[in-house]
């Protein structure tokens, strides 16, 4: 049974595409390499999703940010 307003049917259309493009932009982004003034920090992708967060949502207390990574604060704090 599908949904009954179209505006849901088009929203779940477009949800599933993402969902479904989503490994191939993942796999296609791992491949990117890191700036040249990021590429001696040895940064893992915990550390970029963290820059993410704060360049684009800052600023934050270290609990929004750990609850944006979906990690305990002392995790987060020790990431910073």
């Amino acid at each position: 049974m599908g949904p009954a307003d179209p505006a849901e049917s088009d929203l779940e259309d477009a949800v599933r595409d993402l969902l479904l493009l989503m490994p191939r932009l993942v796999a296609r982004a791992k491949r990117i390499p890191p700036p040249d003034s990021l590429r001696d920090l040895t940064l893992g992708p915990r550390h970029l999703s963290l820059l993410v967060f704060l360049l684009l949502d800052s600023p934050m207390t270290v609990n929004d940010l750990a609850a944006r990574l979906q990690l305990a604060p002392t995790t987060a704090s020790l990431l910073i």
